[in-house]
């Protein structure tokens, strides 16, 4: 890469290349203001061309960003799409109607994972000023789950 170009695509060096010189120009111009060198009547014209370039300059730097960017959303969308349409329903290859080995081992997994027993349930604490004998809530889940209703 050329270091006078820092940018990979051309449109980008080029706005940078203008941009500097426009700017070089605008400061070189507005000397001339300062200078004394011209007249009156002769600083009409300079300003108008200092602030034609810039607005001309302005003009095309602005659609220049815009159609970059509006043609990089163009692209992700119609990538996006393609990725869309290329979507691809996968169902699991079976061997004479018979289920296959990796499906046998994630049904026997499941069996082995529902057939576990439930923890004991927590103790339950009593206060013994009230002697309360109410069963709660968790404790008739944890019966029912063990079997013991």
């Amino acid at each position: 890469m050329d270091g006078s170009k820092p940018f990979e695509e051309k449109s980008l060096n080029l706005l940078e290349t203008c941009a500097l010189a426009v700017a070089f120009m605008t400061l070189y111009l507005g000397l001339m203001f300062w200078s004394g060198f011209l007249k009156e009547d002769e600083m009409v014209p300079l300003t108008v061309a200092i602030v034609v370039m810039n607005v001309l300059f302005s003009i095309w730097a602005l659609r220049l960003v815009f159609a970059k960017t509006i043609d990089d959303y163009v692209k992700d969308y119609q990538d996006a799409q393609a990725l869309k349409d290329r979507k691809v329903k996968v169902k699991p290859e079976t061997e004479g109607g018979k289920h296959t080995k990796q499906e046998e081992e994630m049904a026997n997994a499941n069996k082995i994972t529902s057939e576990k027993s439930l923890p004991p349930p927590p103790p339950v604490l009593i206060d013994d000023d009230k002697k309360q004998n109410k069963v709660s809530k968790a404790e008739k889940f944890w019966a029912k789950g063990q079997g013991n209703e």
